[in-house]
């Protein structure tokens, strides 16, 4: 493994304080930084799942025991 192989490794597993320390102090692999971002923002996008709002009738009987659907 290279150094510039273990720079962007190190870039992967730090936390954001370490990557933004990582990315002023190494110019030349910002790229490869910012590609790194780009494909894991990617992938937690992917990730999260939407689920379908409650309608404002549904919530009424929900926090309403008391009522009834008719």
């Amino acid at each position: 493994m290279n150094h510039m192989d273990t720079i962007i490794n190190a870039y992967v597993s730090a936390d954001e304080s370490g990557r933004l320390h990582l990315f002023l102090a190494h110019r030349d692999l910002r790229d490869s930084f910012i590609q790194i971002d780009l494909t894991e923002s990617s992938r937690v996008a992917e990730q999260r799942s939407i689920q379908p709002g409650t309608r404002w009738v549904e919530r009424i009987f929900q926090y309403c025991p008391g009522c009834s659907r008719s």
